[in-house]
């Protein structure tokens, strides 16, 4: 699999699949894939969803359809998203998008702790018309979320050149090594979520971007970035 994604987004669109099954049916010299290389009409389909026309949870839906059915390999797939991401880099289209791919490295010890993080989080931002879909593979990634048991500087949380997020999960100022609560790691994830989508840090004390956690606030504050 290339993403996950909930059961109410498992759907294709009636284009998408049009296409679909019109490359198939006029290159069928093309339905079996080689190694490092991409059908035309496959490349013009990853163009399209690159420019925005198509949306992240159909288009890799799609790609994974075309993978299981081995119409493209998943090596000639991620040449193609380097490509693009190269030129996405040169021309920082990622600061005005609205649907963000994220990997997120392997989780600690508790599998159900940590996947419920994640899902609050992409819960919190979609409320704020930001799309976080989770993918298998960094390097299709936008964002990327690495787990630290403790962190060297004075914060718990980072983002890294641009799109390499880093969440401390505990700390060690007197001496034994304290694992931060369900409640610390999800604010730290949201937070440094804000900062990979360019938000300043606000005045708010109920807003995610306020600097300092307290247990007892809620942080039901959308920011502004």
């Amino acid at each position: 699999m290339f993403v996950h994604f909930g059961d109410d987004m498992k759907r294709l669109t009636i284009p998408i699949f049009i296409i679909l099954i019109l490359g198939i049916s006029l290159f069928p010299n093309l339905a079996s894939a080689q190694p490092n290389e991409m059908p035309e009409w496959v490349s013009r389909i990853i163009q399209h969803w690159s420019n925005g026309n198509i949306d992240d949870a159909e288009f890799f839906y799609a790609m994974d359809f075309l993978a299981n059915n081995n119409i493209i390999t998943k090596s000639s797939f991620k040449n193609q998203l380097v490509k693009i991401q190269k030129i996405s880099d040169t021309e920082h289209t990622l600061v005005h998008a609205k649907n963000y791919r994220v990997f997120v490295d392997s989780f600690p010890k508790d599998l159900d702790l940590y996947y419920s993080i994640i899902d609050d989080a992409i819960l919190f931002w979609g409320k704020n018309n930001v799309n976080f879909i989770l993918v298998d593979d960094q390097h299709m990634a936008n964002a990327k979320i690495f787990w630290i048991k403790e962190m060297d500087g004075p914060n718990d949380g980072y983002v890294v050149q641009r799109d390499r997020i880093e969440i401390g999960l505990g700390t060690s100022t007197d001496g034994k090594w304290h694992e931060y609560d369900k409640k610390s790691i999800s604010f730290l994830l949201k937070h440094e979520l804000g900062h990979f989508l360019g938000c300043p840090h606000s005045t708010d004390p109920q807003n995610i971007m306020y600097p300092k956690y307290n247990e007892y606030t809620k942080y039901d504050h959308l920011p502004v970035c």
